[in-house]
């Protein structure tokens, strides 16, 4: 056999043989692990071989040197008029490289130089796509799906425009339907044959600075911004608006105003006798039997017992106490709620916290929930100290106060942002009002 004659007509024929085979495959087909080898093989004197020829088949991403990336043979192929035919298991890992050279070993003699494949045996690394910009279909362990993919990480920014229609959507690919909203940012509508048939923006107008879930407005009783600089603190929600009061006083004195946590704050005095702020006792300001939640922005000026947020009256007709209480045995952010009588009470300290300081804003939220039976009080979105509780707490005239509790016990400092609902709020509706240590207001 003529190796030089061989190896020439091994070139004309693999190339055409293993191109026409491979374009003869149908669209959408499997793709075969293997490649058909065609050649023309002679003697030194260029006569055709006939009869069983021993041929090897070696792949290597080099031209010359190097570890066989496959190997396949010794395979028995019948040569008839020097024409023979072979099939060359080659699996698409065999052309991940960026070369790749097939050498050709016939009845223990090699031939070379080895031969480079070209285009068309590199369709084998079709079967795994490096890029796709389209695929009829998906079947492997390692696909992205919902699970792989982050809460808002696709984004109208990352998806072209119209790149997502009706035609490239399975009629079962989305369950009819509404989804999303009325707390979420978009809200879909999908047909009985699941397509998407709308698209809107499902966030509600919101009075506050943030509302990531669109229902800090819900249940809300009253909410006091504290930005007045004298006179009445009006109530941003209902009607509930705060009047300066002074104990025993018929005629009281102004109440300052100072720097807030957001814009201004109520400044007092810390001292009894002083001006406070009070909202008449109404239903919607009444904290028995119902669940409900408290919250203000707090800064003491001293670390002496003073009432943020209370509903206390003479007599010890009382529902709630939230403020700064100075006994040994606590020195912490403290709430209370208390029977009609005054008779029985639970408090809870925001032990979990610490001790606060002077001359910084504090965020309390205190809240009752009536089914779990128990009273809760955070601080600046930090842990939740918690307490089991069987007070009752039943409606009283008790009015409902700012920077102090029966008149006396007043706060040594300022308050900002105060608001009372009818319900526990969640944690994220919290962590909106705290807002990172910002603040968070009403804007209406």
């Amino acid at each position: 056999m003529n190796q030089e004659d061989m190896r020439e007509l091994w070139n004309k024929s693999f190339a055409l043989g293993t191109a026409f085979m491979l374009a003869a495959q149908p669209a959408l087909a499997q793709v075969p692990e293997f490649i058909n080898y065609h050649a023309r093989l002679t003697n030194s004197s260029g006569l055709p071989l006939n009869g069983s020829q021993s041929l090897v088949f070696r792949i290597f991403g080099v031209e010359t040197g190097g570890t066989p990336i496959a190997t396949s043979g010794p395979i028995l192929a019948a040569a008839s008029q020097g024409l023979v035919s072979a099939k060359i298991p080659a699996a698409a890992a065999a052309f991940a490289s960026p070369g790749t050279w097939l050498e050709v070993e016939v009845n223990d003699e090699t031939l070379s130089p080895r031969t480079q494949f070209l285009s068309v045996p590199y369709a084998h690394r079709a079967a795994q796509a490096d890029q796709a910009a389209q695929a009829s279909s998906l079947s492997c362990s390692d696909c992205v799906g919902a699970g792989n993919i982050a809460d808002g990480a696709v984004t109208a920014a990352k998806i072209a425009s119209a790149s997502i229609d009706s035609s490239k959507m399975t009629a079962t690919s989305v369950s009819p339907g509404t989804y999303g909203g009325p707390n979420q940012f978009l809200q879909l509508t999908v047909d009985a044959s699941g397509r998407i048939t709308s698209i809107a923006n499902a966030v509600p107008a919101s009075p506050w600075l943030l509302d990531s879930q669109g229902s800090l407005s819900t249940s809300l009783i009253s909410y006091w911004k504290l930005d007045e600089a004298s006179g009445t603190r009006a109530d941003s929600v209902g009607a509930n608006d705060m009047q300066i009061k002074q104990y025993n006083t018929p005629s009281p004195g102004p109440l300052a105003s100072a720097a807030g946590k957001r814009g201004s704050a109520a400044q007092f005095a810390g001292v009894n006798g002083t001006p406070f702020l009070q909202a008449d006792d109404t239903a919607g300001l009444n904290a028995s039997g119902a669940s409900f939640t408290v919250a203000a922005w707090v800064y003491l000026d001293q670390l002496v017992f003073g009432s943020a947020l209370a509903k206390y009256a003479s007599g010890f007709t009382s529902e709630f106490w939230l403020g700064y209480n100075d006994d040994v045995s606590s020195q912490r952010f403290q709430f209370q709620i208390v029977s009609e009588a005054g008779t029985t009470y639970s408090e809870v300290n925001a032990a979990s916290f610490g001790a606060p300081t002077t001359g910084t804003w504090y965020f309390l939220v205190a809240w009752f929930d009536l089914a779990a039976g128990r009273i809760y009080i955070q601080v600046n979105d930090g842990p939740v100290d918690s307490l089991a509780t069987s007070v009752a707490i039943t409606d009283t005239v008790s009015p409902l106060r700012i920077g102090s509790a029966n008149g006396n016990d007043i706060l040594p400092g300022r308050v900002d942002e105060a608001g009372f609902w009818k319900r526990v709020l969640t944690a994220a509706e919290r962590s909106d009002l705290y807002n990172g240590g910002a603040g968070n207001t009403y804007a209406q």
